[in-house]
This record gives structure tokens, sequence and C-alpha cells, in this order.
């Protein structure tokens, strides 16, 4: 990628991502988590990630959560920021856990998240 040379990047590249199911040949979506307070974002993020976790089970194994953890900038404008993967096969059944746990979820007032499909960065 350094050297602007596509072919070799993705000759590489896209066997790595094969393997492990990540973009193009499956699906991720990233959830951000922050707040002031980095104890109530990490409990929400936990919260989250739970129920993510519950609506994810029905859908099989081959769907699955990581995190939560501190995203690569922890704090940001004094905000802490944590942050959560689902990843599968398949956009839709990500969609639809998201969508369940977003009207399911009470947010406490101190604390935003966001979800993010197809993210383009993890920062």
């Amino acid at each position: 990628a350094v050297l602007h040379d596509y072919r070799r990047f993705a000759l590489q590249e896209l066997p790595i991502r094969r393997e492990l199911g990540y973009p193009p040949f499956g699906a991720l979506t990233r959830v951000v988590v922050r707040g002031a307070r980095e104890a109530e974002v990490q409990h929400f993020a936990d919260d989250l990630a739970n129920a993510l976790r519950t609506e994810l089970q029905p859908v099989g194994d081959a769907y699955r959560l990581l995190g939560p953890a501190p995203a690569p900038i922890a704090k940001l404008r004094g905000q802490f920021r944590y942050h959560l993967q689902l990843h599968g096969p398949e956009l839709d059944p990500l969609r639809r856990a998201a969508a369940a746990v977003t009207a399911a979820m009470k947010t406490p007032a101190e604390i935003e998240w966001m979800i993010d499909v197809d993210p383009l960065s993890m920062l």
C-alpha cells in the first residue's frame, strides 16, 4: 500500500481477508461508545456487547463480536472511547442485531454511541 502497488498489495492482502472473513469476503460493523467518564463508557460498552451477543446467538457461530476494548485513540477531545466489532458472512444479520439493540437499549445521558457499517477507519 505504501508503494501504491495495488496489484501486489491485493495479492498479499486478499487471501488474509478471505481466511478471516473480512470485507470484501464478509461483513463488518464497528460500534464506538464515548463519554467523559471512562468507567461509565466501559460499563455501557460491556452492556451493549452483551446485548449484541444475545441478538447474534440465533444466527450461528459464523457471526462474532470482538471487544469491547479501548479504541486505538482511547481519548479524544476529553471523551473516553471504547469500540467493538461485529463480523459475519452477511451484513443483514449484523444490521438486524444492531437495530434490535438500538431499539431496546436505554442510553445514559452522558454516553454517546454510533454504529459504522463497513467502516473505512478503525481509529
